[in-house]
Order: structure tokens, then C-alpha cells, then sequence
């Protein structure tokens, strides 16, 4: 199984979230191209972004309810992940809030940060992404983003 290669932006022109294709203009700024499906017909449209709202999908999937509640995998509720993304996680019976960050150092990956809260370090098994026992993030809720609720951003 391949892992999905997709990016999330802020239009410029209405502020709405489109996720699709990355494409670095030549004047510094970002567009995402974005497929669309009309009475059969496919097209693609190309958006400008906001170059600070620019994530990354990383390959899995939470779950989101605005009734702050339990989830059940498969259900209508589930949602992708991107950096930026802010998650509360549950594991061995303790539960944390957390950004979706890349880790560039060493080999890169995403992260969940601040990792060290409940005396324990958090991680994503980003090595079982794209392959079929992947289902760590069963346990993984989100509950905002960055650009639109800074009001959940961890406390460090």
C-alpha cells in the first residue's frame, strides 16, 4: 500500500481548507490543485494558498466529534491527519493533548509534540504507515488545527 502524498491550504480568496496538489509557484507563494468530479466529468482547479497554512497529510487517520466522545473505527467520524493538526491521544490509560509536527533532524518523520506528558513519551508508529496493520491512530482524536484554534494548543 502506498502512502498518499497531499497537502492542506487556506485559500486566499475565501479562507476555506483545500487539500490536493502542492505546486510552488515562481513568485514564492503556494497554490493547491484540487480534483473535482461534475455529473461524471473530472476537472481540476487551482487555488492559492496561504503559504503559512501549508501542511502535510501524514498518512493516517483520527477520528473528530464535536460531542467529545469515544470513537468507533469505520465510522462516519473519521478524518485525515495533517501537521498542524492538534490531537488528543489515549494510550495505557492516559490521555494527552498534542501538536502534529514534522521532525526534521535525523531521518524525518511526524511527531506528536510536546511528546513527554503523563511521565511517558508519545510517538506515532510513523513505520506502520501505508502498510495494512497500521491502526495506531484508533486512538487519536482531533480536536482543532493551529490556524483556526490556537485556544487548544498544548501547554508545553
Amino acid at each position: 500500500m502506498k502512502r498518499e502524498i497531499l497537502f492542506r491550504g487556506k485559500r486566499i480568496d475565501s479562507g476555506e481548507w483545500v487539500e490536493g496538489l502542492l505546486i510552488a509557484n515562481f513568485d514564492g507563494n503556494y497554490s493547491i490543485q484540487v480534483r473535482h468530479d461534475f455529473d461524471g466529468m473530472e476537472y481540476f482547479a487551482t487555488y492559492k494558498v496561504d503559504p503559512e497554512t501549508v501542511c502535510q497529510f501524514i498518512g493516517g487517520k483520527g477520528f473528530e466529534d464535536a460531542k467529545n466522545e469515544h470513537f468507533v473505527k469505520g465510522e462516519s467520524n473519521e478524518v485525515k491527519l495533517f501537521e498542524g493538526d492538534i490531537v488528543e491521544a489515549w494510550s495505557e490509560g492516559g490521555k494527552g493533548i498534542f501538536v502534529i509536527k514534522m521532525r526534521t533532524e535525523a531521518q524525518p518523520t511526524f511527531m506528536l509534540y510536546p511528546n513527554g506528558q503523563h511521565g511517558k513519551m508519545w510517538n506515532i508508529a510513523f513505520s506502520d504507515i501505508g502498510s495494512d496493520k497500521f491502526d495506531y491512530y484508533d486512538d487519536l482524536r482531533k480536536i482543532g488545527n493551529i490556524h483556526d484554534n490556537p485556544e487548544f494548543m498544548p501547554k508545553n
